[in-house]
């Protein structure tokens, strides 16, 4: 069998077809087909339509089969709240990209009590129009020879991690389950249900407090991945075709009983009740810790660093998104400083020697009456640079440090028209390259990724964004470093909540058509600190390693500015966000040449 380079040579035009059950689909799929269409070379060839009419209303037969299974809970709730009524799945009339596509409509042929089969001659209809793929969104369980009917077979997506939870329905036993991770995949269908080949996974925090929202998010969270394979293709990067079909033995499950579901409403509600007394009375305190260990050191499973953490302790402050750089002979500390009265962060800094043991005396570095944090430091041919977080400026900015002034400036644009979050800039293997997650789609999740030829640009976005879609290893925690030949990326894991952990991540391959890492450490909070409910931050430097770390106080003081907060951003001014233009220095910068990370 070919693989997916050897398939994928001399291609620039992929055919596919959709199964639907007319012109009207579910808005999450409709994204999927309207990102389709915008990778150049990809062309809808043929509808498949299912003539099959959803059936309207319970029958009497279906009544006393659920009284008998004791699934009258779920039922009930399904019809007082139908998922239909979800964001996700809105109906949008495809007329538009429909019109002048060829359409057949096949009756399957049923074979026992789920398995549907299509008729050979609408098989061989199929086959005639040389499709590349079949994206299925209607028709049940499919079997058979239809499965071969397009050169990369039928894609199918299954709102589940098969290898947990088969059969459905999706997005509810993660809750019920206390997982933290709801995941999805889009499979090659095979004759094994939910055993097909896995082109893409996913993976998003479960969302503990009610079924709709997890599904809602979850099929969200989906919409990019038929596009990103034909983007592989394209590129030769799709061996993953081909591969082995996943070899799950969970058990297939179904709708819950009524004890099932009774013990699910009084986990979700108290979970809501939970989060939202927590949210209102107390207040996340993040501080700073020093490890006297190179950053390497943790990537040792058995490793325990003793930190040493910074004496700061002010009302209404904490501290978070430490970076630390040599400046001549001084190490500087740059931070996030958060003002829980105006719910925003800036840059400050101070010189880390010394403030372990005293307070240190933090200066403030750049605030441009926007949110700012995560002060990403790195140096470049004797220069000092900084590119902060500051989503609400719909970009990432580049600062230069003026050495005999201590004075930050604002230099250059490098990303426009993005919300940028925790904006990390290296240079590797001779390219420049940017990770980000996008404050507007998956903050905590989905992974975006840029590359230039210089520093100053042109920016180029990564064939395959988003690269990774994964709450637990996507979003930038600190410097990516080398150890022993190969490139490291800290990473937040956000499963159980923000900045909940760390996981380091191995760079395998990272080229402009290609990105693959995998984890290789996982790092909680430090045990018998006194800041042990999170960790989102880790950077080293020499025989240092800064790290944050996070504890709840009971703060009923911050309640009005939280209740004050919440009325400006539903009603007043936090309600949209309009790009906000930074001053930038006069004095342009010079065309520069960086060192490789490694």
């Amino acid at each position: 069998m070919n693989n997916g380079k050897e398939s994928s040579a001399g291609r620039n035009r992929l055919r596919f077809a959709v199964m639907c059950s007319g012109n009207t689909l579910p808005a999450a799929f409709a994204k999927c087909i309207e990102e389709l269409l915008a990778v150049q070379g990809v062309e809808l060839a043929l509808v498949i339509v299912d003539p099959s009419a959803p059936r309207r209303g319970i029958r009497w037969s279906e009544i006393k089969r659920i009284i008998s299974s004791k699934r009258i809970l779920w039922t009930l709730l399904g019809r007082l709240f139908p998922v239909e009524r979800l964001a996700c799945y809105r109906p949008v009339d495809m007329s538009g990209t429909l019109a002048g596509v060829p359409r057949i409509q096949c009756e399957v042929i049923q074979k026992g009590k789920f398995s549907q089969y299509f008729r050979p001659e609408d098989v061989e209809t199929i086959r005639s129009y040389n499709l590349d793929f079949v994206l299925r969104f209607a028709f049940g369980i499919i079997r058979g020879e239809i499965l071969q009917a397009a050169r990369y077979g039928i894609w199918s997506f299954h709102h589940g991690d098969e290898r947990k939870y088969r059969g459905g329905p999706p997005a509810f036993w993660e809750i019920h389950n206390d997982d933290p991770v709801t995941g999805a995949m889009l499979q090659r269908l095979t004759d094994r249900l939910d055993g097909g080949v896995v082109l893409q996974r996913c993976y998003i925090r479960t969302q503990r407090f009610s079924h709709r929202s997890n599904l809602n998010a979850i099929l969200w969270a989906t919409t990019h991945m038929p596009a990103r394979v034909c983007r592989d293709i394209f590129n030769g990067c799709a061996e993953y075709l081909h591969a082995e079909p996943s070899r799950t033995e969970a058990p297939v499950l179904h709708s819950p009983n009524d004890f099932q579901m009774a013990a699910f409403l009084c986990k979700t509600a108290v979970a809501w009740l939970k989060e939202r007394l927590t949210s209102l009375l107390f207040a996340p305190d993040w501080n700073v810790g020093v490890v006297r260990q190179p950053i390497h050191s943790f990537l040792n499973p058995d490793f325990h660093p003793q930190v040493e953490w910074l004496s700061y302790r002010k009302n209404n402050h904490y501290i978070a998104d430490p970076f630390v750089l040599r400046v001549k002979s001084q190490v500087k500390l740059l931070v996030e400083r958060f003002d829980f009265a105006s719910n925003r962060g800036a840059i400050f800094e101070t010189q880390l020697s010394g403030c372990e043991s005293s307070p240190p005396a933090f200066k403030r570095s750049i605030d441009h009456g926007v949110h700012m944090s995560y002060p990403y430091l790195f140096e470049h041919e004797g220069r000092f640079y900084c590119t902060p977080e500051a989503y609400q400026t719909n970009g990432v900015s580049l600062y230069a440090l003026d050495v005999e002034r201590d004075v930050w400036s604002r230099v250059a644009t490098l990303l426009d028209g993005f919300a940028a979050v925790d904006p990390t800039v290296f240079r590797y293997d001779g390219r420049w390259w940017l990770f980000c997650t996008n404050h507007d789609d998956g903050v905590e999740q989905k992974l975006f990724l840029w590359h230039a030829p210089g520093l100053l640009g042109p920016w180029e976005p990564h064939c395959a964004n988003p690269v990774k879609v994964d709450v637990r290893s996507s979003r930038p925690a600190g410097r990516p470093f080398a150890f022993e030949g190969r490139l490291y990326r800290p990473t937040q894991d956000s499963s159980k909540g923000y900045g909940g952990a760390i996981t380091i991540n191995r760079v395998n391959r990272l080229t402009t058509l290609e990105f693959a890492e995998e984890p290789v450490a996982h790092i909680g909070p430090v045990k018998g600190s006194p800041y042990r409910n999170g960790l989102h931050t880790l950077v080293g430097l020499d025989s240092v390693t800064v790290i944050d770390g996070n504890r709840l106080i009971f703060a009923p003081e911050l309640v009005w500015h939280r209740i004050k907060h919440k009325i400006q951003t539903r009603w007043g001014r936090g309600a949209r966000r309009s790009p906000i233009n930074l001053p930038v220095e006069k004095n342009e910068m010079k065309p520069v040449t960086v060192d490789s990370v490694d």
